[in-house]
């Protein structure tokens, strides 16, 4: 049953909402209309905002006029282009990139071994940021307005993971937002944000299960599809643990819970013997088939990614919830930026938000040109692929996000977007964005630390089974090659940990397995070029991504594995 309090801060909270949701929803539609003019007064702003900023001063912001001049005076960036001017905020210094300092960096994973932090200005925050959350927690509330009137549990990241020179803080996104909504919401919020400062992943999922079954829960968020598989998981492993807690208002010993976060978890526990019966009588009824749909009927309610890599996850939560249990696109967002919003449950495209940021687009056919052609908002075509480029007031200019997106339709004149994959060289299967130059620089350093003369080398992302598959061609033969090979994967795996916080995050809570190593035959890659170029590449034009997701790819090469390891790709 949901408390008088609760019924109070919901309603508070949906009237709040509404008026914010509706006024921005209104000026969305409003602007829409000319998508034009919309991102010509985008760029204005940005560009006045930042104007007299080093990076602004340097690249001539205040002279320029129009899209066209900003190509002219802005180059397209990496992350690795901006860091040396995100370290200088970092180290303390003010109107680097954008005027002052930031109010946090959000963490993510970069190009090279060391992280990406990404600044999030007040400006980006409120307008942008928090502007879309209103839009989009109105739209939910307009189609599902109980769907706030119970409990909720929202899978977010590490709040604070450290801090900088001069003392800013650097995190999680969705962690920070989490631990940061007002005291009056959190009060509400049955899931204790100490959870998610749980370093072990194991005893996180426990701990917020230990929480989450002993509670009617309405509203699930799980940006990627992959945690929801896991949490079942989870479930399914310590269900009878849990039901002896509940029991009792417990937290099973053992766990590597740190003892202060333990202490206030265990603070908000109680004995609840009446919910530990009624899990109990489920178990027994169904046994190995048990699934959410049993212990939270009343769930109304999943914000995930439908699109991309998160599309073959959601397929094998097919049989999780019940038909009445709305699973909504959560929209188009990285670490980087909400750039996108999804309006009703039927929409599995997202709106670009082209009234808050500024875009280019690259179409994925002239992606290979030396001097490709960027293109505007207005410029784009339905049913077409593109890379997308981001100008935000948080100090990314002409941002290479490299993601590919598709064009399903227009809002107004606003284009609405599909995410497609990650662009080239790199790969998300659950979020881990691995980088060939990642995996390169792994591949290299476990061949030197092991003493191993390597050959020719490639991965792929095995979306089916969340794993990456290392396939090597070692030019010196032993009879010890499969411990060579054990020692290899484990090596690179663990490298791939230290350099890439995602990759780390995944393993350690099982969304990702252990990286696979594989040995080729000799001469496997002269083998799979000849091939290539009897299907007609061009011997001048043949290029190799050493890190791909293409299943028919993968097979070849398993057909050119050893005999040990095409036994353990027949088991794929």
């Amino acid at each position: 049953m949901m408390t008088f309090g609760r019924r109070i801060a919901s309603r508070f909270m949906r009237l709040r909402i509404g008026m914010k949701g509706a006024a921005m929803l209104k000026r969305l539609n409003a602007e829409s209309k000319d998508v034009k003019r919309a991102q010509a007064n985008v760029l204005n702003d940005i560009l006045s905002y930042a104007g007299d900023t080093i990076y602004g001063l340097e690249h001539g912001f205040s002279t320029v006029r129009s899209p066209a001049e900003f190509k002219d005076s802005v180059p397209v960036n990496t992350y690795e282009d901006l860091r040396p001017y995100v370290r200088r905020h970092e180290e303390g210094e003010s109107n680097v990139l954008f005027p002052g300092k930031p109010m946090f960096y959000a963490t993510t994973s970069g190009t090279t071994d060391a992280p990406k932090r990404i600044p999030i200005t007040r400006k980006y925050h409120d307008e942008c940021y928090n502007g879309l959350s209103n839009i989009w927690l109105h739209s939910m509330f307009q189609e599902s307005p109980g769907f706030m009137n119970g409990y909720d549990i929202s899978m977010v990241g590490k709040a604070i993971e450290g801090y900088t020179a001069d003392g800013t803080s650097y995190g999680s996104f969705s962690g920070h937002m989490n631990a940061y909504m007002p005291e009056f919401i959190k009060r509400f919020r049955v899931i204790p944000f100490e959870i998610h400062d749980i370093d072990d992943y194991p005893s996180r999922y426990y701990a917020l299960l230990r929480v989450g079954l002993t509670y009617p829960i309405r509203w699930i968020v799980a940006a990627n599809p992959s945690t929801l598989l896991e949490l079942h998981r989870a479930s399914m492993m310590n269900i009878e643990s849990i039901i002896k807690d509940i029991h009792d208002g417990t937290l099973k010993e053992h766990l590597n819970i740190s003892a202060p976060i333990r202490a206030r978890i265990e603070a908000r526990l109680k004995p609840c013997p009446k919910r530990a019966k009624t899990l109990e009588r489920l178990l027994d009824q169904w046994g190995n088939a048990l699934r959410p749909r049993h212990y939270w009927p009343s769930l109304q309610m999943i914000n995930t990614w439908k699109s991309g890599n998160a599309g073959v996850y959601l397929e094998q939560t097919a049989d999780f919830y019940s038909p009445q249990t709305v699973i909504r696109e959560f929209g188009y967002l990285a670490t980087e930026a909400r750039a996108g919003i999804v309006l009703n449950k039927n929409q599995e495209t997202s709106i670009l938000a082209c009234h808050l940021l500024y875009f280019e687009f690259v179409d994925r056919d002239d992606l290979d040109n030396t001097h490709p052609t960027y293109l505007c908002a207005h410029e784009l075509e339905k049913g077409r692929e593109y890379a997308i480029y981001i100008t935000t007031p948080s100090g990314l200019y002409r941002y290479n996000i490299n993601d590919i997106v598709r064009v399903e339709d227009f809002h107004g004149t606003f284009p609405m977007v599909r995410f497609v994959q990650k662009g080239s060289g790199v790969t998300s299967m659950t979020g881990e964005k691995l980088y060939e130059s990642q995996y390169l620089i792994a591949v290299n350093k476990s061949m030197h630390d092991l003493n191993i003369q390597p050959g020719f080398h490639l991965a792929f992302a095995d979306i089916e089974r969340s794993v990456y598959h290392c396939f090597v061609e070692l030019e010196q033969r032993s009879i010890e090659q499969d411990k060579i090979i054990a020692r290899l994967s484990a090596d690179i795996d663990d490298t791939l940990q230290q350099m890439n916080p995602e990759y780390a995050a995944k393993r350690k809570s099982n969304r990702l397995g252990p990286l696979q190593v594989h040995s080729l035959q000799p001469n496997a890659f002269a083998a799979y070029k000849t091939e290539k170029l009897k299907q007609g590449h061009r011997e001048g034009q043949f290029k190799m991504t050493h890190l791909q997701q293409d299943p028919s790819q993968m097979r070849l090469f398993f057909d050119l594995c050893n005999n040990e390891s095409k036994s353990t790709g027949g088991n794929l």
